[in-house]
């Protein structure tokens, strides 16, 4: 029964602790020199300070305004941000101290800084300067329907041999066969699978838990069926490689979390025949991670996005017995939305490069951006990086990079998560053909909006010696999006779209 309870009596009792009473604003609230100091200070003090400009003026009022009040311990407007939780998932966010209960800046302070970024936020934000998209020739369309019962929803989505491997947010564990249209349901969790590694004997599986914002551990992982006995924070990816060259595999999580989080691995203890946790990164927002041997010294070294206002690149060296050096080689605005990256050798000088896509828009600052997209930054060769190229695009959220036309250079393809429905020109799905010294001619097809494409993976599915490339759709209601577009998701039902290579016929 006390699990159940709403918030609304303990988030009195916390703002009565909290609130502070104010009886009129002065006229210093409009000092433009002490808000760009007082926005410098409060608003670049944990991450990137934002720019004012990047946000327009009713996204600053109506949403990130109050919600930042509140991080400051200031109560103003009714805000709650407590509202709509348990008891339970209330305490755990106080817990955080994310919304502390003592203010952190005087209310006169406060409503100089407030003026400031009003006064200065512009009404509208800039368009995305329209490109010419050419038909995209080299593949044929292929759509799928896997489950006629259910609509699509898919947190996983991986190629292998002859197969499609899959999974739902019903909690479904499936595998799809293109070739015979069979499905074969292989296992039900209770909470959706969001990542799959088989290392060989050893097969993981990860299960995100809530899948909504949340400061409960819910999630899970099993390796070879046995549930691992600790419990994760919203994680969101995994890796399962030898990290140390001992012969016995680590595991790498991402708790991506909510207010708080962490990239956790896992290493075994022989002793005990058991797997010890240790925190890499003590923070939420890690949404992806890579392996790769940086410093040539034969150790894998850690590559990671990380997110939730502390967006940025980090590279975690490996040093002796599992301990690790972090650097942040780029750092991103709180604002961009990071959903992606890999390091790929894009102009074949020997140094791994690294390729972002940014576009998550399920947050308070829900708009379309221009500084969406697809950005490729060059390595040096010393692990310094600098941006070469950027492919403005709304709401990008995953790519895949490969030689898809067999022409010696990298290819690109772009998902939009968060297109803006209201612009013809905002298409969720892009192909970057390369033309040469880190430039593209951007593609796509008739009827890109038959889904909301979530995640992608390549292979040759056809097995005819090139690669194709497969999109998976996730139709989860978590921002606007117009009624003809969700008539035309139920009406389809397209589960998984293929991409079918037409290079090798």
């Amino acid at each position: 029964m006390a699990k159940q309870l709403r918030v609304g009596n303990l988030f009195q009792i916390l703002s009565g602790l909290a609130f502070f009473f104010v009886t009129a604003c002065t006229n210093s609230a409009s000092n433009p020199i002490k808000g760009e100091a007082l926005f410098n200070r409060h608003c670049a003090s944990c991450h990137q300070a934002p720019k004012i400009n990047q946000l327009p003026k009713f996204i600053w009022q109506q949403q990130v305004l109050p919600d930042m009040a509140a991080r400051m311990g200031i109560r103003e407007n009714n805000f709650n941000p407590f509202k709509g939780l348990t008891l339970e998932e209330a305490e755990l966010v106080a817990q955080s101290n994310v919304y502390p209960l003592k203010p952190t800046i005087s209310f006169k302070d406060w409503q100089i800084l407030k003026r400031y970024i009003i006064n200065q936020a512009p009404d509208t934000l800039p368009k995305i300067t329209t490109h010419r998209i050419d038909s995209l020739n080299l593949f044929n369309r292929l759509s799928y329907t896997i489950d006629r019962d259910k609509t699509p929803n898919y947190t996983y989505l991986k190629w292998q041999e002859n197969k499609f491997t899959l999974a739902n947010i019903y909690g479904d564990f499936l595998d799809f066969y293109p070739n015979t249209q069979e499905t074969l349901f292989k296992q039900k969790f209770k909470s959706p699978i969001i990542a799959h590694t088989q290392l060989d004997s050893l097969e993981l599986y990860t299960v995100i838990g809530k899948l909504d914002p949340s400061e409960k551990a819910t999630g899970y992982s099993y390796l070879n069926g046995i549930e691992l006995p600790y419990k994760l924070h919203r994680p969101v990816y995994q890796n399962l490689a030898d990290l140390n060259n001992d012969n016995e595999p680590e595991i790498l999580i991402n708790e991506f979390g909510h207010h708080t989080g962490r990239l956790s691995l896992f290493s075994k203890n022989e002793s005990k025949n058991t797997y010890i946790q240790k925190t890499i990164w003590p923070y939420a927002g890690v949404i992806k991670t890579q392996l790769k041997d940086l410093n040539n010294d034969g150790l894998l070294d850690i590559i990671a996005l990380t997110t939730q206002g502390n967006e940025s690149i980090m590279i975690f060296i490996q040093k002796e017995h599992l301990n690790f050096e972090p650097r942040k080689v780029l750092s991103f605005s709180p604002v961009y939305g990071s959903s992606w990256f890999e390091m790929i050798d894009m102009n074949k000088d020997g140094h791994l490069d690294i390729v972002t896509v940014h576009g998550d828009n399920a947050d308070l600052s829900y708009t379309p951006k221009p500084y969406h997209g697809l950005r490729i930054f060059i390595n040096d060769g010393d692990l310094n990086f600098t941006e070469k190229y950027f492919y403005p695009m709304y709401g990008a959220t995953r790519f895949l990079a490969h030689d898809y036309d067999e022409d010696n250079d990298i290819d690109l393809a772009i998902i939009s998560t968060f297109p803006d429905y209201t612009n013809a020109q905002s298409l969720p799905f892009i192909y970057l053909e390369n033309i040469g010294d880190i430039d593209f001619k951007p593609k796509s097809f008739p009827d890109v909006h038959l889904g909301r494409w979530f995640l992608m993976d390549d292979g040759d599915f056809d097995h005819d010696g090139d690669i194709d490339i497969a999109l998976s759709s996730f139709t989860y209601n978590f921002t606007p999006v117009p009624k003809k577009n969700r008539s035309l998701w139920h009406e389809k039902n397209i589960h998984l779209l293929i991409l079918e290579n037409k290079l090798i016929e």
